[in-house]
């Protein structure tokens, strides 16, 4: 099934994110964040084994640990995610309450420049907006210069740089703040995305 499937839907000249989806990650009570695998940077000729490194969690000792610290089972299912992977100028996290204090009246937007790994890794820190969420207005910009970032390659390579300017423009973060505020209405719950 899976080589058929990577015959049938990538291409030679594509790169992948094989990325991992289970069953017990990012409920509302743990995000079981850092316990899966993802691998970037993968090419057509390596994606069938690429998936089923990522789907083997088999010997995955921090998981097992986590998974019995937090009171879940066994039954752990794990999917895999293959992405064509592009080559971003800016990239981040958007959370629909505020991570630090829990405020649902504001979505907080992370951004960093090229791909995101470094940064979902703390690796970089973030230029952070912190908007309003019925008016849409921001409230606060924090803006960090980036000394690295990660640029699309077989597997991705880190660049180093130095930009002291704002990641994302006002108009961006206001159009992402209301796209993350409806994704949070369909979903009906507060949303890391």
């Amino acid at each position: 099934f899976i080589e058929k499937f990577v015959r049938d839907n990538c291409m030679e000249n594509c790169l992948y994110a094989v990325r991992s989806s289970s069953n017990i990650e990012d409920s509302g009570d743990h995000s079981y964040a850092g316990m899966f695998e993802t691998k970037l940077g993968v090419g057509k000729g390596e994606l069938t084994q690429t998936i089923l490194e990522v789907m083997d969690i088999s010997g995955n000792k921090r998981l097992d640990e986590f998974s019995k610290v937090v009171g879940k089972g066994s039954d752990i299912k794990v999917s895999v995610l293959v992405q064509r992977m592009v080559n971003s100028d800016v990239s981040g996290i958007c959370f629909t309450i505020n991570p630090a204090d829990n405020n649902r009246e504001e979505i907080v937007i992370e951004a960093g420049l090229g791909i995101g790994e470094l940064l979902v890794q703390n690796l970089v820190t973030p230029d952070c907006y912190t908007i309003n969420k019925s008016s849409l207005e921001i409230k606060d910009k924090k803006v960090v210069a980036q000394h690295r970032k990660l640029v699309l390659d077989k597997p991705p390579k880190e660049e180093h740089i130095f930009v002291y300017t704002q990641k994302l423009a006002d108009q961006k973060i206001i159009e992402l703040a209301r796209q993350a505020r409806e994704i949070e209405k369909m979903s009906s719950r507060p949303m890391d995305i």
